[in-house]
């Protein structure tokens, strides 16, 4: 009998790009006429998410645990609960980790073993792997409509800069930087707003440059995919993640330069910009899958882990992340303390604060503060710490 694929199943959601990459990969290698088997991590909450997946994804078969013999493969992610990593390591089964972000990074995670099977999703999860798994879920709706129109030059009409908090923590911006958003319209993204992706890529197609605070968000690539120039105000990767990344025009439109960015929003202002084809966005996939199929049917060690330095590099790679203070996702939806005093920051960006230096001040204390509270745990006093500063919020008014 043919070695079967069991897959990590966390809840799907659509707003998560790595969790679609899961689910659609599991659907992919199950068209190429692989046996997959889907193991959710969650049983209710793997039932409610699946009212949002495809009929195709739904139709997918399921088990509760690994329930693999050696010859067969579990592809997990490194958020994989320790049970079913255990499970499938009991029973002897070959495990390959897509590592869609660095180990350790965003939270809890395990670690693979001697003789397991490492695939990096891209150079941002490892920079110094020889090859890379990526892997682009089919376009949604509001995306590839978004990708067939063009946007006319704007002479005429006021500069249109968006910003998007994410996991990052909110900083003080360049003085070129504060003087573009002080004389522009300045329009703001969140994990909550706008609610929909058709709503978001209206407000993108609008807009001349997006100030983005989460180096890790798919938000990136989605912008620079419509010619958006991106300035990445809280840097956490190093610069050849940037410029090795599979999709590899990403680059022309993310920068860390504020002077390039710019003179690149000037550009698009000024110039009808023409989105990316689709096919740029997908052109790796062909070649994961194949890989993840090659690695299933047994004809590739290419990815074995073979020294215990690979495994310790991977330790390391994460720490040096950590030392940048770039993610304090902790707060609402995986966002960081700071983003509580929100309309202060925006008003600072806007040059309409009273106080410039007690924002910032305000916005580290609250990154801190809320740090320590998800470190140790304190998740009853952070909703109530929450709750008290957004009634004082609705009760002043937006700044």
């Amino acid at each position: 009998m043919a070695p079967s694929i069991f897959v990590d199943f966390p809840a799907y959601s659509h707003k998560s790009n790595g969790i679609r990459c899961l689910y659609e990969m599991a659907l992919a290698l199950a068209q190429e006429g692989i046996q997959v088997i889907g193991v959710p991590r969650n049983q209710d909450h793997f039932r409610d998410g699946l009212q949002h997946a495809s009929h195709k994804i739904a139709a997918l078969p399921t088990s509760p645990t690994p329930l693999g013999n050696p010859a067969d493969l579990f592809l997990c992610a490194e958020t994989v609960p320790l049970p079913l990593l255990q499970a499938a390591r009991h029973r002897g089964m070959r495990i390959a980790w897509w590592q869609l972000a660095p180990f350790g990074l965003l939270g809890k995670t395990q670690y693979p073993k001697l003789g397991e099977y490492l695939l990096p999703f891209s150079s941002y999860t490892q920079p110094n792997a020889e090859s890379h798994c990526y892997y682009q879920p089919p376009l949604d709706q509001a995306w590839a409509a978004a990708l067939q129109s063009p946007r006319p030059e704007q002479t005429g009409s006021p500069l249109k800069i968006a910003i998007y908090p994410g996991k990052g923590r909110l900083r003080r911006l360049p003085a070129s930087l504060l003087a573009l958003t002080r004389s522009s319209e300045v329009l703001l993204i969140t994990r909550a707003c706008p609610q929909t992706r058709a709503e978001l890529f209206a407000l993108l197609a609008d807009c001349d440059g997006l100030i983005n605070f989460d180096e890790l968000s798919q938000l990136n690539l989605e912008a620079a995919s419509l010619q958006i120039p991106v300035f990445l105000a809280n840097r956490l990767f190093p610069d050849r993640c940037l410029e090795s990344f599979s999709v590899q025009r990403l680059q022309e439109a993310v920068t860390g330069e504020p002077e390039r960015f710019i003179e690149q929003v000037q550009q698009r202002h000024s110039t009808t910009s023409r989105p990316w084809p689709q096919a740029d966005l997908l052109a790796a996939n062909q070649a994961t899958v194949a890989a993840i199929k090659a690695l299933v049917g047994g004809q590739s060690q290419q990815s074995l882990i073979r020294d215990q330095a690979q495994i310790q590099q991977l330790k390391a790679y994460t720490q040096q992340l950590k030392h940048q203070r770039a993610i304090y996702a902790n707060v609402n939806m995986a966002e960081s303390g700071g983003t509580l005093a929100l309309d202060d920051y925006l008003s600072y960006v806007k040059g309409t604060s009273i106080n410039d230096e007690r924002i910032l001040l305000k916005i580290r204390i609250l990154d801190t503060t809320f740090k320590l509270v998800s470190k140790f745990r304190l998740t009853k006093i952070s909703e109530v710490i929450r709750r008290l500063n957004r009634q004082l919020r609705h009760q002043s008014g937006p700044s």
